[in-house]
């Protein structure tokens, strides 16, 4: 069955020349069935600030923000302050290239935080819409080993 699905909006607060900042809001609902253990059956919530600085074909990029986790009854989580920081490097008019290493606050105190770096890959289709595949490395016990993701984007 459907898994949790995450939905974002978000909002450009200042666009320069070559900084430009974002506000964005996320809801995770939780749409996975919680009675067999594949979800919290709670809905987690965040709000970042995402930054980008262009230099040339490269574009630096950073992201802070706080999640407020959803838990059951009885189960104590913490909320988490988590952190992104890498780079993009523009590749062709359509393919760009880079690396991102995020880090994350643990929600539990018998577990601990995430750190992983990750190298992706994306081919803009059109004006409005985009392809990319990633690999994923984890560096503590609270990461994936490894993983791999593909995401497709578009504009409404």
């Amino acid at each position: 069955g459907l898994g949790d699905v995450t939905s974002a909006a978000g909002y450009t607060v200042f666009e320069g020349e070559q900084l430009m900042l974002d506000f964005v809001g996320k809801i995770k609902f939780s749409t996975a069935d919680a009675n067999k253990n594949l979800g919290s059956g709670e809905n987690n919530y965040s709000a970042q600030l995402d930054g980008f600085y262009s230099l040339g074909k490269t574009t630096v990029l950073a992201t802070a923000g706080y999640k407020v986790i959803g838990a059951p009854a009885g189960i104590n989580v913490n909320n988490i302050i988590y952190a992104t920081l890498g780079f993009s490097q523009k590749i062709s008019d359509t393919i760009r290239a880079g690396m991102l290493l995020d880090i994350a606050q643990s929600s539990s105190n018998i577990s601990p935080g995430s750190r992983e770096l990750s190298f992706f890959v994306s081919n803009k289709l059109n004006k409005t819409s985009k392809i990319q595949a990633g690999l994923m490395k984890g560096f503590s016990d609270g990461s994936p080993d490894f993983g791999f993701s593909v995401m497709i984007t578009g504009a409404i």
